[in-house]
């Protein structure tokens, strides 16, 4: 029996004039601008679409069960979406020239899934359920920094130095002036902790990203973990079911559809950005994030704007760029 040991998961761009444009078109500061900010504003959006979303499908902010569902659902979707667009990437790839998939590298993303989808939107969404939007955007930028300090545990050339240390405790004193900001009872509210263990879950996979990305395509190793961590969530439904069925109207849906269209949209457009860019060059347009997510949500969501929001927002923003400054000057070994 012939055992199948190749997949189309590492599709490398076609050369001459395709390849020529593309690295023309996302090094050009200005697109490469646009890009970064729409990608950032793609996932600030994510904050009170999906808190509109609840509403739409009549979740209660306890109803944990109906949370890991949608969420199950939705990153399902976003897997198919890029598994799909992978292979149409894939298309006309001769065998030799795809890369063979090993029990350890299945292993690593099964492990990258478990992290990065399964536990990081288990808080999440849990979080965000009962969190303002404004200060879950805020909050969930702590990403940033936590990967910091893991980078700075487990990569010998990405060290902490004292301004990346200043940057930390800006951005970490601007997620805790938030939560003041919204009223939160006490130091930090059980959302904001929520958040907090999603963001930390999912920097952890993040690292585990960095060991295996350059084995296979952003692609597939996105959609894969996708995959893993969505049917894993949507097992946990199995011991936590929801409260109650899903409301269904036509905004719902299209909210749903939005948010899973966003996350592969977003990672294929940023996944190109780290491609033809250094990832410091890029890193800095991250600080964008939260500002979108606040906007939004004051937007859309009829959040208050405070003065403590508005300062958290100084605060956090620049501590991700102080974190990035000059880090474009060498390029990080994997």
């Amino acid at each position: 029996m012939t055992t199948i040991n190749y997949l189309p998961v590492l599709v490398k761009e076609r050369g001459g004039v395709y390849s020529g444009f593309m690295s023309r078109f996302f090094t050009r500061p200005f697109y490469r601008t646009i890009i970064a900010l729409l990608c950032c504003a793609l996932w600030g959006s994510a904050f009170p679409a999906l808190k509109i979303g609840y509403g739409e499908f009549q979740l209660a902010p306890d109803d944990r069960g109906g949370l890991i569902l949608m969420a199950g659902c939705r990153f399902l979707t976003a897997s198919l979406l890029l598994l799909a667009f992978g292979r149409v990437m894939a298309f006309g790839r001769k065998r030799e020239e795809r890369t063979p998939l090993g029990p350890s590298l299945w292993g690593a993303l099964f492990l990258i899934g478990l992290t990065q989808t399964t536990f990081q939107y288990f808080f999440f969404y849990s979080g965000v359920a009962i969190t303002p939007g404004t200060v879950a955007s805020v909050v969930n930028s702590s990403r940033v920094f936590f990967i910091l300090i893991l980078a700075h545990l487990f990569f010998h050339d990405d060290r902490i130095n004292l301004r990346k240390a200043l940057g930390v405790i800006l951005g970490m004193g601007g997620i805790f002036m938030a939560n003041r900001g919204a009223g939160g009872s006490g130091f930090l509210t059980t959302g904001v902790l929520f958040i907090l263990a999603a963001a930390l879950s999912g920097s952890a996979g993040g690292i585990m990203v960095k060991k295996v990305s350059g084995r296979v395509s952003p692609y597939f190793l996105t959609g894969i973990q996708l995959l893993f961590g969505s049917l894993l969530l949507l097992l946990l439904t199995l011991a936590v079911p929801p409260d109650a069925p899903f409301v269904l109207t036509v905004k719902g849906v299209v909210i749903f559809f939005y948010t899973a269209f966003l996350s592969a949209v977003a990672f294929v457009l940023w996944s190109y950005l780290l491609k033809y860019n250094r990832a410091g060059e890029i890193g800095v347009y991250l600080f964008a994030i939260p500002l979108f997510g606040t906007v939004f949500s004051v937007i859309f969501l009829s959040e208050p704007f405070t003065a403590d929001l508005v300062f958290s927002l100084l605060l956090v923003s620049a501590g991700i760029i102080l974190v990035n400054l000059n880090s474009s000057r060498r390029k990080p070994k994997i």
